[in-house]
């Protein structure tokens, strides 16, 4: 009799183990399925005189679509999802008008308090002993987070928070990128500086087939005339890699270790 009641419940333990695996595996899907699907963007731009943009994003295999057009400085927002067209709601006029009336009442009244000379406002005497007497533990959080930073671990961490910033950045750029234009200034010695100082760190940067202007040198006056072309593509597991490959690195995790001792003492 004890081997059936224990076969009964090793049944019910794998029973209730396949319900609750899945009810969460379609949630663990789809978590992971936002996390490595890609969001899509374009822009088009043109800088002049006047300024025209085109922005288009995608999500989900377009499901989630976005466009944005600026012209003659005016923006539009257009959502779609699933190829239905979204439209959110503006503040009304009159919802306004009282939000307006409201702020000015509140002003009218703050106007109408009158503090009479060598009254004190309630609280202002705790405000000025308090400045005058600045916190010590402040200063002394600041003196030895400058001590670490310039200690060997500091430097350490330092140089890796650098070379992450620097990953991220390489992420978030697109995967194609073309400005072209025109820059002129009144004065062509000007023009030419400019010129100059974009060749040396354009070739330094390694952007110059990407990013390519040339001098305007026979205007007399300021002209700067760009055309911007951007595709790309962002993920949120692709954004996430820097922060993972940072704490791979024993140095930070053993700085951030060092820090939840820290403040587990404190409390």
């Amino acid at each position: 009799m004890t081997w059936v009641l224990s076969a009964i419940r090793k049944l019910l333990k794998f029973v209730l183990i396949t319900i609750v695996a899945a009810i969460a595996l379609p949630f663990v899907l789809i978590v992971i399925l936002l996390c490595i699907v890609p969001i899509r963007y374009s822009v088009n731009a043109e800088f002049s005189e006047k300024t025209n943009a085109i922005a288009k994003a995608s999500y989900l295999f377009g499901a989630v679509r976005v466009l944005y057009r600026y012209k003659d400085g005016e923006g539009h927002v257009k959502w779609r999802v699933f190829g239905f067209p979204l439209s959110f709601k503006k503040t009304s006029k009159t919802k306004q008008n009282k939000e307006d009336a409201s702020e000015a009442s509140t002003a009218k009244k703050a106007e109408q308090t009158e503090i009479t000379p060598g009254s004190t406002i309630p609280g202002e005497k705790q405000e000025e002993k308090s400045a005058e007497k600045p916190k010590a533990g402040v200063y002394k959080k600041l003196k030895s987070a400058k001590a670490y930073l310039t200690s060997t671990q500091g430097k350490t961490i330092i140089k890796l928070a650098l070379e992450a910033s620097k990953r991220l950045f390489i992420t978030l750029m697109p995967k194609h990128l073309n400005i072209q234009g025109s820059v002129g200034f009144s004065n062509p010695a000007d023009t030419g500086l400019f010129i100059g100082a974009y060749e040396a760190i354009a070739g330094v940067a390694g952007v110059r087939d990407s990013i390519r202007l040339r001098g305007d040198f026979d205007t007399d006056k300021t002209v700067i005339q760009i055309i911007l072309s951007a595709r790309g593509s962002l993920s949120i597991a692709r954004l996430s890699k820097p922060a993972l490959w940072l704490l791979t690195k024993k140095p930070i995790r053993t700085g951030i270790m060092a820090l939840l001792r820290k403040e587990d003492s404190d409390e």
